[in-house]
């Protein structure tokens, strides 16, 4: 992989497409990288730029895959007290 021959350390992805990604179309995205990279692929929960919304038991499925490193995942909204 030339990010890797570049000195890449990981892999950071939103998915991102014009037309409406399904969770199986998401699914399928992160396993085929992970699986075809030796780099830790950290997924990128952006809803607000990707118009894709993870479900946490999403999370779960993808965070099982081998390869996946990391979730980075947008901030929990704060609760006025």
């Amino acid at each position: 992989m030339a990010a890797q021959r570049a000195g890449t350390a990981g892999l950071l992805l939103a998915p991102m497409s014009y037309q409406p990604l399904t969770e199986a179309d998401v699914f399928e995205l992160f396993r085929t990288l992970a699986e075809h990279s030796d780099l830790p692929v950290v997924v990128y929960d952006n809803p607000g730029t990707t118009h894709f919304t993870f479900s946490f038991d999403f999370h779960r499925r993808l965070a099982e895959l081998p390869g996946i490193a990391s979730i980075k995942i947008p901030p929990v909204p704060s609760v006025a007290a």
